[in-house]
């Protein structure tokens, strides 16, 4: 597993609590400098309410940087479906007292 998929939360029916906590980890344990929080179809409110607490948790020295939405095909046996994804990118910030 490469840095870039190691610094990445993937959002779906869990507790917000535990991907608020899965950025504290990959922050503080892991070491990334940035994480991504991805998720698709009725997860992405999830993914942003998981963001935002996290952002009022910690206060200053994390920041949002980058939002991505789209789309993407799912297929099936029978049929092909078009389904809303989202790419948010929480980074550290320097910060000076």
């Amino acid at each position: 597993m490469n840095a870039e998929e190691r610094c990445v939360v993937y959002v779906g029916g869990k507790a917000l609590a535990r991907y608020v906590l899965a950025l504290l980890y990959k922050f503080n344990v892991e070491g990334c400098g940035g994480v991504d929080v991805v998720a698709r179809g009725a997860y992405v409110y999830r993914a942003v309410s998981a963001v935002v607490a996290f952002l009022q948790l910690m206060g200053r020295g994390y920041a949002a940087v980058d939002v991505r939405i789209g789309t993407v095909a799912l297929r099936s046996s029978s049929d092909e479906r078009r389904v809303s994804k989202i790419s948010i990118r929480v980074e550290r910030m320097d910060v000076v007292p």
